[in-house]
């Protein structure tokens, strides 16, 4: 190893001349003429500066490197402003073709920008390639058995459909999903498993809900005044609102699974009946196997890095989440669907719901 100062910034003629610093010979583009003291701009430094010498072969080139519409490139050709970087990336989204939202670009007017790709949705734009050419195609599955025997079924029966690859077509670090389960012949509900958080999602629900029905939650007129800032006992009118947060003959628990009445992962006011209101929506899975509840806006944040938007159906709704908002005791947090943000909002509101739920294999 040299044993200059490495304290000391490397001179132009050091680099130009491909001097080892550390054990790496220095390259850069010297073409620019001036004295040996100028100024240069390094393009690479232990670093492949061409497309020549770049693998392409083996199973990382192939999961990523091989996708379509893509070829490597290097910095030079972005220093160089080479449209072989610009058009055909590696690793940077080209914002014509590779937008992560799913709808065609428009300007500041809201005009349509022509030439723009309109990418409806990843997963569906990845899988219309295979034998079912659509989502509404997709066949019932995952009737039965345990997580892993539901998501062979659903891998057999749907092929492309059952199953986003994130290292290959995420852009964002985003991670696997698998299909777990469809149920319906007409409208159908999928449930999905991030395999990173090991997390079930279920489908959008059919109907809208306030917050205290999605969460399963309805307690005593003084708890629940004192911990929401409105009244949530059944068939209570909050004078506020002038309005039911839950219905007088059973207070409605959307996400947690009822058992006999009770919410069956606990919590809740016992004094109450619950009512389950729907089922489909989470394609069939249910407690003991299952224990449904309402997304954190932790879950929330994680799934969308992790890429839902781009897997799962019916997603460009408002969704809710269990977490409070601590400004205001009468919000809590809920999901923008559309472009993928966390809002608040007040809490007798009614929003579609997802669930999530832990698997029990």
């Amino acid at each position: 190893m040299s044993s200059a100062n490495i304290g000391t910034l490397p001179s132009a003629s050091d680099i130009c001349s491909g001097k080892t610093i550390l054990d790496v010979a220095g390259t850069a583009d010297c073409s620019g003429g001036g004295s040996p003291s100028d100024p240069i701009m390094m393009l690479s430094f232990a670093s492949r500066k061409d497309n020549s010498s770049f693998p392409v072969t083996g199973p990382d080139f192939t999961a990523f490197f091989a996708a379509p519409d893509r070829v490597v490139a290097s910095l030079k050709d972005e220093a160089e402003e080479n449209l072989t970087f610009t058009d055909n990336h590696s690793v940077v989204p080209n914002p014509f073709n590779d937008s992560d939202g799913r709808y065609q670009m428009t300007d500041y007017s809201g005009n349509l920008i022509a030439g723009s790709i309109e990418k409806k949705h990843y997963l569906e734009t990845i899988a219309k390639n295979g034998p079912i050419t659509t989502r509404a195609n997709i066949v019932a599955c995952g009737a039965s058995g345990t997580i892993e025997t539901r998501i062979a079924d659903c891998a057999t029966l749907n092929g492309l459909w059952s199953f986003y690859d994130g290292k290959k077509y995420g852009q964002d670090g985003e991670g696997d999903w698998k299909l777990v389960s469809v149920v319906g012949a007409g409208p159908k509900f999928e449930v999905w498993r991030d395999e990173r958080t090991k997390l079930l999602w279920s489908d959008k629900s059919s109907g809208n809900y306030n917050w205290y029905q999605a969460a399963g939650y309805s307690k005593l007129d003084a708890v629940s005044l004192a911990e929401s800032e409105f009244l949530s006992s059944p068939g209570t009118t909050d004078p506020k609102l002038g309005s039911i947060m839950q219905p007088g003959t059973g207070a409605i628990s959307v996400c947690p699974d009822v058992d006999a009445g009770q919410i069956a992962a606990g919590g809740g006011e016992p004094l109450h009946a619950y009512t389950n209101p729907e089922t489909d929506f989470k394609a069939g899975l249910s407690h003991p196997q299952t224990t449904w509840r309402l997304p954190s806006r932790s879950d929330w944040y994680l799934a969308e890095v992790n890429g839902i938007r781009k897997v799962l159906p019916n997603m460009d709704y408002f969704f809710w989440s269990t977490s409070t908002y601590t400004g205001f005791r009468r919000h809590a947090w809920f999901f923008v669907g559309y472009p993928g943000y966390m809002a608040y909002q007040i809490r007798r509101n009614a929003y579609p719901v997802r669930c999530v739920a832990s698997s029990r294999d």
